[in-house]
């Protein structure tokens, strides 16, 4: 059951291979090879695993070399936005990809074809395979053209992390951070599935599913968000870099109860553990660091008093 369609995707995508079998498999899904074996035993998910990383790479250093006045917390919004499943399922499906990506009759039958989970392991896949045909510099090339004007930020909204919102939202209502817990994983080691909650005190504030535990927490955090205070956090923000010079950060909404802040949320950051650092640590005996020198004054005087009486 041989297919072949390269030569169209070549077209599609504008690159021409020395190999077309590393094109072919870049396809090539799992449930495919299991109800065809006969067609070999390799999916694409070693590709994909590559052409993630290099994908990864292509895009954070076009935002450094082209966003010099743009600090790296709004970079890493950016390209987080740029290289997430949703993204790259649309990168794919601007090139009509999916039509040509091999599944099993029970993932055709589920919509697989369409699945944006499906089409952004295919994207990264077809990544990994120009670059391991023709090169780094073809590959940046690909994906630059696919990305198109997604990656020019100027005049474009900064995301807003909604993890850092979250906290602010806590940290008003409850005076200390919410905190993330895993609570399940499922699928292979290179394409596992996390499922995080984010609690406070215990007490359960919302769950996200996603390809790493970054990205679970992250949509934990909007789901949380929405729950809380009826925020629905788009895929895009709307802040605009026009015109801005220095540090641009992501910013902060106002918050709604400024009341019940117990201090200034300024320099707090993205994480929650900063938040967490400044929670009074005590040592192994229960004493708080301030009082750990107090034996050895102790011990002073002791000696003093000894000195004396000689």
């Amino acid at each position: 059951m041989t297919v072949s369609f390269e030569s169209e995707v070549e077209d599609k995508i504008g690159v021409s291979f020395k190999h077309r079998d590393t094109l072919h498999l870049a396809f090539v899904h799992r449930s495919y090879i299991n109800e065809f074996p006969q067609e070999g035993t390799e999916s694409n998910e070693r590709l994909e695993f590559f052409g993630d990383a290099v994908l990864s790479y292509v895009v954070a250093e076009r935002l450094y070399r082209d966003n010099p006045h743009i600090d790296e917390g709004a970079l890493t919004e950016w390209r987080g936005y740029l290289v997430k499943r949703d993204s790259l399922a649309m990168f794919a499906r601007r090139l009509n990809l999916g039509e040509h990506l091999l599944l099993g009759h029970g993932e055709e039958s589920a919509g697989g074809r369409n699945r944006s989970a499906n089409l952004a392991c295919l994207f990264e896949a077809v990544v990994g395979a120009i670059a391991i045909d023709r090169g780094l510099t073809s590959a940046r090339s690909f994906i630059l053209r696919a990305i198109g004007d997604e990656i020019n930020l100027r005049g474009r909204p900064t995301p807003i992390d909604p993890k850092s919102r979250l906290q602010e939202v806590v940290q008003a209502r409850w005076q200390r951070p919410p905190s993330y817990h895993t609570v399940h994983e499922e699928g292979p080691e290179h394409k596992k599935v996390f499922t995080v909650q984010v609690s406070v005190q215990g007490r359960p504030l919302g769950n996200g599913t996603g390809p790493s535990k970054q990205e679970a927490e992250r949509e934990a955090a909007r789901q949380a968000l929405a729950d809380l205070t009826g925020e629905e956090q788009p895929p895009e923000p709307a802040v605009s870099l026009e015109g801005r010079t220095g540090r641009v950060r992501p910013p902060r909404a106002p918050r709604t109860n400024q009341a019940a802040a117990p201090r200034s949320l300024d320099k707090l950051g993205t994480s929650s553990s900063r938040a967490s650092a400044r929670v009074p640590v005590t040592n192994a005996e229960g004493a708080a660091p301030e009082e750990a020198p107090k034996p050895a004054r102790r011990r002073r005087a002791v000696a003093a008093s000894k000195d004396g009486a000689s």
